[in-house]
């Protein structure tokens, strides 16, 4: 009597050892698609692999596959966010930095007239520069002199200051000191 099965073909059914004991259980035959394949074959030129474990196994495969690319993707996302995340820190830590608040520079009051920019130079430097474009943001916001800060050795911490003519016949004219030849003595603010 030949028995219809679910996934089994009648080619491995009459050649599996097992088939009148376990076929009820097997997961090729009536049993849950779940389980295990209970395929053993009668003779050794018989099909080694039963073509429903063949599938089962291409599909665990497949399964396999997503799952590895699903977590390399979510660790591509997780490593992409903490650089992201390091670059954000690093580019405030930068910002704050460039602002004063480390170092306690930026923009104060030396006199009630005289509005001062402090630049501090991080990186090692053996010049106190002031940029054009700096000088001309300082003089739109109505500063008139600069500190520039700079190292030129470790551990060594250098300051520059930086006037413009008209703030610095100022202080010349309220110290009582007159130079000739310079344009801004004779200028009142």
């Amino acid at each position: 009597m030949y028995m219809s099965l679910r996934h089994c073909p009648s080619e491995y059914y009459e050649q599996c050892l097992n088939a009148a004991a376990l076929c009820l259980r097997c997961a090729a035959g009536y049993g849950n698609p779940q389980g295990k394949v209970y395929y053993a074959p009668r003779e050794a030129d018989s099909p080694p692999v039963h073509p429903y474990l063949g599938v089962r196994r291409e599909q665990e495969r497949q399964q396999r596959q997503e799952r590895q690319q699903r977590t390399q993707t979510r660790r591509e996302r997780v490593q992409k966010a903490r650089i992201e995340e390091e670059r954000a820190r690093q580019s405030l830590i930068r910002a704050t930095v460039n602002s004063g608040a480390k170092y306690g520079v930026g923009d104060y009051k030396v006199t009630d007239w005289l509005h001062c920019d402090h630049k501090h130079r991080q990186k090692v430097s053996k010049q106190f520069t002031l940029t054009l474009g700096e000088y001309e943001k300082g003089v739109a916001q109505g500063v008139e002199s600069w500190v520039i800060t700079i190292h030129p050795r470790e551990g060594q911490t250098l300051r520059g200051v930086f006037l413009t003519e008209a703030a610095f016949g100022r202080l010349l004219r309220e110290a009582g000191v007159t130079l000739r030849g310079l344009d801004c003595q004779e200028k009142d603010d």
